[in-house]
């Protein structure tokens, strides 16, 4: 999958079974794509499988961290032709934390298809979902980005919040 051998661990750490080690797998794997050291080759297929352990994930804060990885990648990565489908079908389901990275993923995207989904969040019971949604859908509104040769891409992070 990657000629990056440090991803390459990271993704088969994902697979263990003691989630405190997926939970740092994610994080790393974060820190990868925040650091925009995965190429977009690399990303294309590495997104699919993310996104897959994101919805399936049991455990909380490893469920968190995929989120968080996932929304730590160069947003012009996020507005390639990655298949969100299934974060955009999982929302109702998700916790918060996961929420708020989701929402910006789908705005990050540049995908008109998903303004629906995040308008039902606008009207959210939790005030920071809704102001998540508001900032999701004028995401989405300035459509998709495409990658620029220059330094200083635009880059986005959602602090992840770990539970007490």
């Amino acid at each position: 999958m990657s000629a990056n051998p440090d991803l390459q661990t990271r993704v088969a750490q994902l697979d263990s079974a003691d989630p405190r080690i997926r939970d740092l797998a994610a994080a790393e794997i974060g820190d990868l794509l925040e650091a925009d050291v995965v190429s977009e080759a690399e990303f294309q297929s590495l997104a699919p499988l993310l996104i897959a352990r994101a919805v399936a994930e049991k455990d909380p804060d490893v469920k968190e961290g995929l989120f968080h990885a996932i929304s730590s990648s160069a947003v012009e990565k996020l507005s390639g032709p990655i298949n969100l489908d299934p974060i955009a079908a999982s929302l109702e389901e998700l916790d918060v934390g996961c929420l708020e990275h989701a929402l910006y993923i789908l705005g990050f995207s540049g995908n008109s298809k998903y303004r629906k989904r995040l308008k039902q969040f606008v009207s959210h019971a939790d005030e920071d979902i809704r102001r998540d949604a508001a900032d999701a859908l004028m995401l989405l509104a300035k459509g998709p980005r495409k990658a620029k040769s220059a330094p200083g891409r635009a880059r986005h992070s959602v602090p992840r919040k770990k539970a007490l």
